[in-house]
């Protein structure tokens, strides 16, 4: 009797996907720490492949380039970024609630996870380089539309534009940046949300009067 060639077809293909994922996975994880480690410009494939432990062929077959590596590590970041964002700001309909929020969901996002947030650093900096890794700034841009969305919705009533939603989210991403990786490197307390809640309140303060600038102004 012969075997049934449909079922063992099955899995044999469920075998190469797990394979097929693992390896990608594995990959990834060697280049995030290889990227934290020696920043992203100017890393060669062969490091990456060593730390991983793989052959070039293997890297060409599941990314073809180091520049959709990069992408899809960034996607996968930002991607998760946005979910805590989004979370954190649920039930949030005050400006000042929003704001504080968002600067608290990139420090519990980033809390143990340093590889990511340097790359999340290193990746928002090449956006005002030559952009090297070509696709990069399509997660940035998108990551920045959500920042600019979730303050917009919680600003309605003070009529904010664009442009003005815009500054708000670049200075909001420029704070948790700055902040975040100096506070990495001085001696503040483990409690990293605590030791930023008084600058944080003060620079939201800020963000709130600059969001109320124009209404106020229409209303004189």
């Amino acid at each position: 009797m012969e075997p049934n060639r449909a079922d063992t077809s099955g899995m044999t293909q469920t075998r190469h996907q797990r394979r097929y994922g693992r390896t990608r996975q594995r990959i990834i994880k060697a280049a995030r720490a290889v990227f934290a480690e020696r920043g992203m410009s100017g890393i060669a494939i062969d490091q990456i492949t060593e730390r991983a432990d793989v052959g070039r062929g293997s890297f060409y077959y599941h990314f073809g380039s180091i520049d959709k590596l990069v992408q899809a590590i960034v996607d996968s970041i930002i991607d998760e970024l946005v979910e805590r964002m989004e979370r954190e700001c649920a039930d949030k309909t005050e400006l000042q609630d929003v704001l504080e929020a968002l600067i608290v969901a990139h420090i519990r996002y980033f809390d143990d996870r340093w590889q990511d947030f340097v790359l999340y650093y290193q990746g928002r900096a090449e956006l005002t380089l030559a952009m090297p890794f070509e696709g990069i700034e399509s997660p940035f841009l998108r990551y920045m539309k959500v920042i600019e969305r979730l303050v917009g919705g919680a600003a309605g009533e003070l009529a904010v534009d664009e442009q003005k939603l815009q500054r708000i989210a670049c200075s909001l991403a420029g704070f948790i940046s700055g902040y975040y990786s100096f506070a990495r490197i001085a001696p503040v307390g483990d409690n990293l949300e605590a030791e930023l809640l008084p600058i944080r309140a003060s620079f939201v303060r800020s963000l709130v009067r600059f969001a109320g600038t124009e209404s106020s102004a229409n209303k004189k």
